[in-house]
């Protein structure tokens, strides 16, 4: 009875196996949908590198007006002290 059942799942496995419908080639829509999704990581990533040129920009920008910030903060110190005493 083991035996049989051995041979009937192998028969079922090797059967799999060869009407499984796989080919080595893909089909002309296949090739399409996969160009059409590497132009779109293409267009993604330059749009994230622009996107990050961006940030880098207002990250300057924003450094820049802290710094001017503090310096107008320092001199509205120095005249509050000089107009206390």
């Amino acid at each position: 009875m083991q035996r049989y059942l051995r041979i009937l799942i192998g028969a079922f496995l090797l059967a799999s196996f060869l009407f499984a419908g796989c080919t080595k080639y893909a089909k002309e829509e296949q090739l399409n949908r996969l160009a059409e999704a590497k132009a779109a990581v293409f267009a993604a990533e330059q749009k994230l590198e622009q996107n990050r040129a961006e940030l880098k920009e207002w990250e300057e920008k924003v450094a820049k007006k802290q710094k001017e910030l503090e310096a107008v903060q320092k001199q509205y110190q120095e005249v509050e002290k000089k107009y206390k005493k």
